[in-house]
């Protein structure tokens, strides 16, 4: 149900979902990584040097290449299929088919929320989140971040985005 509803910039639907669950994306510190690329392979490093410092880590990544699983690790190992249905499952009782007081969810805030949900639950003490398409309406940008970081940026998704480096 919530598979075809594309791509809608902004905070406010995903906010509004996070608060109806408890706010789970404000239980630990997170670090943000943006840009055109290169954040994918950054944000894998962060997330290595934080488990390698004895941290309990949750890596969201975007976007997967085969299973939805990969976009979701959780101490350097990616969360098992059930896991991930049960806390789709958790999260569809609190915002029935994605519905939150702002709007439905599409698909990325819908994966974004529960990957927050599950890392709250498991009690992941740093977070490593990449952003999706753009950086400041995306749906990881809802969050409070210890540390940003930006890698290159270029003009990409121009028709999305904006027309030059600052818009993007």
């Amino acid at each position: 149900a919530i598979s075809g509803r594309g791509i809608k910039p902004g905070l406010q639907r995903v906010r509004a979902g996070l608060k109806s669950l408890g706010n789970p994306h404000l239980q630990a510190p997170v670090i943000l990584v943006a840009g055109t690329n290169g954040k994918g392979t950054t944000a894998k490093i962060i997330e290595s040097m934080a488990r390698s410092l004895g941290h309990r880590t949750f890596l969201f990544t975007s976007p997967h290449l085969i299973r939805l699983e990969e976009r979701y690790r959780f101490d350097g190992g990616q969360v098992d299929a059930d896991a991930l249905n049960r806390g789709h499952q958790r999260c569809l009782q609190v915002l029935p088919g994605g519905a939150t007081e702002a709007g439905y969810l599409s698909p990325f805030e819908w994966m974004t929320v529960v990957g927050f949900a599950l890392a709250a639950e498991r009690g992941a003490d740093v977070w490593v989140l990449e952003t999706g398409l753009g950086g400041r309406l995306d749906a990881t940008n809802c969050t409070e971040p210890a540390v940003s970081v930006i890698t290159s940026v270029g003009f990409d998704h121009m028709d999305r985005l904006g027309p030059d480096l600052v818009s993007i």
